[in-house]
């Protein structure tokens, strides 16, 4: 058998790359919100899916964890070359842009499996079907997924049905997910996220962007208290 000399190991390289570049669930949302403005977006909707869960431990009380994460968007869309591309760990058609946080083409693929054991990404152009395509770790690290599969016409699940955008958009879809901040708990998750994205995209946030979790709004939140728009009811704003 001829030994295997490529420049990067896949089985290795997927499960390495779960433990990098993202600190947890917020920096990994950000990226796939960041990609969102910069191809257009003016509204991104974060649907979490929690199911019931006994944890381990004698006695302990079930509790609902995220099981799956839908990302959806207004953007302008990909078609089948771009969004295959999308998933491939360093290629971009905006490879070292510096117009907003990533730059090198990791953000999509790498953000998602950080998170999950699989990413599914649905997009679709006016007037063009959904295309679908995915990568999952589990089939790379065994040796039966070695490239991004070409993207199909695949209809959008009806469950993310009432919060896409028909026209346009994309959808990415975290499945499996077994490393959400905060266990998965989908409380304690959707209160940290409304915080931290509020801070991160405030700026974006009192403009003409809206970002929704679970069907709310996400307010812009200022730490330093001097965004008029993003002051907490009864909060006065900073002085110097």
């Amino acid at each position: 058998m001829q030994p295997e000399f490529s420049i990067v190991r896949q089985d290795r390289f997927i499960q390495a790359t779960r433990d990098s570049g993202y600190k947890g669930t917020e920096s990994a949302l950000s990226e796939l919100i960041d990609n969102s403005i910069q191809a257009g977006a003016t509204r991104v909707a974060i649907n979490m899916i929690a199911v019931e869960e006994e944890p381990p431990g004698a006695g302990r009380p079930k509790m609902p964890r995220v099981v799956e994460v839908g990302i959806a968007d207004n953007s302008r869309g990909m078609d089948t070359d771009t969004l295959r591309r999308a998933l491939r760990f360093g290629d971009s058609n905006r490879f070292n842009d510096r117009s907003g946080l990533g730059r090198f083409g990791m953000g999509l693929p790498n953000a998602s499996v950080s998170q999950c054991q699989r990413v599914e990404v649905y997009s679709w152009q006016k007037k063009q079907k959904p295309l679908w395509t995915y990568i999952d770790v589990n089939e790379v690290a065994d040796g039966t997924l070695g490239e991004v599969p070409k993207p199909t016409n695949t209809p959008i699940p009806g469950y993310y049905a009432d919060f896409v955008d028909a026209n346009k958009g994309t959808l990415v879809v975290w499945t499996e997910c077994d490393r959400l901040d905060h266990d998965g708990k989908i409380e304690t998750l959707e209160r940290s996220l409304r915080h931290g994205l509020g801070r991160i995209f405030r700026y974006f946030l009192i403009a003409d962007f809206e970002l929704t979790l679970n069907g709310r709004k996400i307010e812009p939140f200022d730490p330093l208290y001097l965004l008029p728009q993003a002051r907490l009811t009864g909060d006065l704003l900073a002085t110097q």
